[in-house]
């Protein structure tokens, strides 16, 4: 019993850390779009941090996001 409770926290442990890699792949995917590969990451980090502290219902919140969706729109053809 210990070893199948211990096997099934293993497979949990690992399907976790599944999708931590995949989040951090499209991630990173976000960043290559923005032609972001090279830039400075302090930068990148900074401007980051100052969308996290934007409030949703801001309007330059919603700008940037139209931003966002426009670009994907675009990269999908679309």
């Amino acid at each position: 019993m210990h070893a199948r409770m211990a096997q099934a926290l293993e497979a949990a442990t690992a399907a976790a850390r599944k999708r931590d890699a995949h989040e951090k792949i499209q991630l990173g995917g976000v960043v290559i779009k923005a032609g972001l590969r090279s830039g400075d990451k302090a930068v990148l980090l900074g401007a980051l941090l100052e969308v996290a502290a934007l409030d949703p219902a801001s309007d330059r919140y919603k700008h940037l996001k139209e931003k966002g969706r426009e670009a994907f729109q675009r990269e999908a053809g679309g």
